[in-house]
């Protein structure tokens, strides 16, 4: 009898042990991102306009550099997972917000307007970032070793100015566009007591590019608009990201 009752309850764990993985979960998560954003502030030639042909040619190839945006993250993460023998299929959904952001700044001579300089200023931000990653792991006791894969967004944020000690000049630029590109990575998650689980997760994310028109070009003091004169600016942005976290199992 007492084998007999043994052998019911072995039966009924490993039962409950293989979908103890499987259904919806809730959690949050904190981390940090590093990055790489190249960044372009290109001023447009136009004979009616500000820049001499040399003033802009320089002013480009000032402008063609990167930028390495770094800083923490933290938000809400919702998933469903599906547990078949020692193999676990998932999604995962999570919203995070940011602060990655990365600076630089060259002041350079005008070609043949010495000792006039012009001084560039860009900065790349990310302010959100959102992922939608299908998952599939392989279960072991307590753990699950992942890996992962799908879409992102994130909100990259343009910040960049122009200004010159020639004749007071001044442009700048200042906006967020949301950008759709894809991520992938891997993890581990380990199940604890009372239905929660730790995460812990390495990811690699291409957010794409964003461009946008610089705002009005002005010059001398009190500032006043020049015609025939435009500077846009671009950055893309690409980052890995490492995440822990808690969710819960319902």
């Amino acid at each position: 009898m007492h084998l007999l009752a043994a052998a019911s309850f072995t039966c009924a764990a490993s039962a409950q042990g293989a979908s103890a993985w499987t259904g919806w979960y809730l959690g949050f998560n904190g981390g940090y991102g590093t990055g790489k954003s190249n960044v372009t502030t290109a001023a447009v030639y136009d004979g009616f306009g500000y820049f001499a042909a040399s003033s802009v040619d320089s002013i480009n190839a000032t402008g063609s550099g990167s930028v390495k945006p770094k800083g923490g993250l933290g938000g809400l993460t919702f998933g469903y997972n599906t547990q078949v023998g020692g193999t676990v299929y998932g999604f995962e959904f999570d919203a995070d917000a940011a602060g990655l952001k990365g600076d630089r700044s060259e002041t350079v001579v005008y070609p043949g307007f010495a000792p006039a300089t012009y001084t560039l200023s860009q900065t790349t931000k990310a302010t959100a970032i959102l992922t939608l990653r299908g998952r599939i792991g392989y279960v072991d006791g307590d753990n699950l070793w992942f890996g992962t894969l799908g879409l992102t967004s994130a909100s990259i944020k343009i910040e960049d100015s122009f200004s010159d000690t020639y004749a007071s000049a001044a442009e700048g630029a200042s906006k967020a566009k949301n950008r759709l590109g894809w991520i992938l990575g891997g993890g581990y998650e380990r199940a604890l007591p009372n239905r929660w689980t730790f995460k812990a997760e390495v990811l690699y994310a291409d957010f794409g590019k964003v461009s946008v028109g610089g705002g009005t070009f002005t010059y001398s003091v009190p500032p006043q608009p020049y015609p025939n004169t435009s500077i846009n600016h671009s950055a893309d942005l690409k980052a890995g990201l490492v995440r822990i976290g808690f969710n819960y199992r319902f």
